[in-house]
């Protein structure tokens, strides 16, 4: 992304997927546990049906993009 008056941002790699949570487990030895945000319910056909069962699937779930991670430090 570029502004107007020439501003260009920095490389922002900090995206990962549900996948990948063992990279934030062994990022930092004070990280006891890491655990999975569920996301709420939201509106509409597939927010508020399809969304909720296909996290149920373990396929789906490791790969999904979107996610939060809890991360608890000793």
């Amino acid at each position: 992304m570029r502004t107007a008056q020439g501003y260009h941002t920095p490389p922002m790699p900090w995206g990962m997927n549900a996948g990948e949570l063992d990279k934030v487990r062994t990022a930092h030895p004070a990280i006891a546990e890491v655990g999975r945000g569920a996301a709420p319910r939201g509106r509409g056909l597939y927010y508020g049906a399809l969304a909720p069962l296909l996290r149920r699937l373990p396929v789906v779930r490791s790969v999904r993009p979107t996610m939060t991670a809890i991360a608890r430090f000793a």
